[in-house]
C-alpha cells in the first residue's frame, strides 16, 4: 500500500472541491481578473483562490506519487 493511501488523496480532492465552491460563492459570476481590476478588495476570494491552488498542488503531488494501476505486484 502506498504511504499516502487512496483515502488521503480522496480527502484532498474533497477539500479542493470545497475550496473551489467557496471561491465561486465569493467571486460570484465575475472572473478573478475582473474582480482585481474593479479596485474593490475581495480578501475572501483571494483566500479561497489560494486554498484551491494549494490543494490542487497537493492533489497533483499525490497523483504523481500513486502507484500505477497496472503495475505488476
Amino acid at each position: 500500500m502506498h504511504p499516502t493511501g487512496p483515502t488521503v488523496a480522496a480527502h484532498v480532492r474533497r477539500l479542493e472541491r470545497a475550496a473551489l465552491d467557496r471561491l465561486t460563492a465569493a467571486a460570484g459570476p465575475a472572473s478573478l481578473c475582473a474582480l482585481s481590476r474593479d479596485g474593490t478588495p475581495r480578501p475572501a476570494a483571494k483566500y479561497h483562490e489560494g486554498a484551491a491552488v494549494a490543494l490542487a498542488q497537493a492533489r497533483r503531488a499525490l497523483d504523481e506519487a500513486a502507484p500505477e494501476d497496472d503495475a505488476a505486484t
